[in-house]
């Protein structure tokens, strides 16, 4: 049944092998392949059952093919966000780790000795990255080819950007010290460059998260209430009297909007504005909306959670002043 469901999704399983690469994932991707796509249709045929119980088998499908979706969706972001998050880890380790390959240099070791001597803890993915540069050398790989390997290992545009110019250097006969020495003062600029700019943009996060956190769920909370009282309360009017309806200037019309309309309807916009936010903060802060996929969870949880919560709240307090 494994290699059948392989064969059926081949797009999935190159993209979860090139996403295995960036993840130094240790288990072989077909075969983690295989288990997401096996769950996907165990959660889809269980989606298919619940939904078929309440609704007919039209939603029932529709429920299976997003359930599938999902699982596939979800596996997929979560080897790209340890991705981005193994190349945060060796941007922000990489500068330390050039000057301190420059200065074993400068002491008189070899280059390999140099990426094996330069391998700390302390520097993560880099860590492990020097170490098996350090091997490839030592086995006689050329030491442009084993810095690009190193790259294509790393979903990094500045890992990338910084080991095409070390190499191009390389190539043109320059010395490897005063090339990683310089290339670390320029990343060091950049990544100060970075945190300036997040530093500056923080004030329309916290607006943002504000805003689609608890500000808006307070509003839509709120409005279905009334909505709920207003139905309510005209729906209980009976027929007014031709004679008393003359002498009265108000017209009392029949309330077309569902309450329960309304709030689902209040639900899925603040789940679509917890989704589109999050992205939103993750250009703002970075540069990538991916980047603010993380944010989703919290958004919505707490716009959900106030939504409810102001929900009960407000119904509380009306029932305590009709009884008062």
């Amino acid at each position: 049944m494994y290699p059948l469901l392989a064969r059926l999704f081949p797009w999935y399983t190159k993209i979860i092998e090139k996403m295995a690469v960036y993840v130094d994932m240790k288990k072989d991707p077909r075969e983690y392949t295989k288990v997401i796509i096996l769950a996907g249709i165990i959660i889809g045929v269980i989606g298919f059952a619940a939904v078929l119980i309440f609704l007919n088998w039209m939603f029932a499908i529709l429920a299976l093919i997003v359930c599938f979706g999902l699982t596939l969706f979800v596996s997929y972001i979560l080897l790209m966000l340890e991705a981005d998050k193994r190349a945060k880890e060796a941007e922000n380790a990489l500068p330390d780790a050039l000057q301190l390959m420059a200065t074993n240099l400068r002491a008189g070791l070899t280059t390999d000795k140099a990426f094996l001597v330069s391998a700390r803890d302390e520097f993560g993915v880099l860590n492990t990255e020097f170490k098996k540069v350090a091997k490839e050398i030592a086995t006689g790989k050329d030491l442009v080819d084993a810095l690009t390997e190193m790259a294509k290992r790393i979903k990094s545009d500045i890992v990338a950007r910084t080991t095409d110019l070390i190499t191009f250097g390389i190539t043109s006969g320059g010395e490897l010290a005063p090339l990683l020495e310089e290339s670390a003062i320029s990343l060091r600029q950049q990544l100060l460059t970075r945190k300036q700019i997040h530093a500056s943009v923080m004030m329309y996060t916290i607006f943002i998260f504000i805003a689609v956190g608890f500000i808006s769920p307070l509003l839509f909370g709120l409005s279905t209430v009334l909505s709920e009282i207003m139905s309510s309360t005209l729906g209980s009017i009976g027929t007014i009297p031709p004679e008393v309806a003359a002498n009265v200037p108000l017209t009392v019309a029949t309330v077309i909007l569902n309450p329960t309309f309304i709030r689902f309807f209040a639900i899925a916009l603040l789940i679509v504005s917890a989704i589109l936010s999050s992205l939103v903060l993750g250009l703002i802060n970075t540069g990538e909306e991916k980047d603010g996929l993380k944010f989703i969870p919290i958004l919505l949880a707490c716009g959900l959670a106030t939504f409810f919560i102001v929900r009960v709240a407000i119904k509380m307090v009306l029932s305590y002043f009709i009884q008062s």
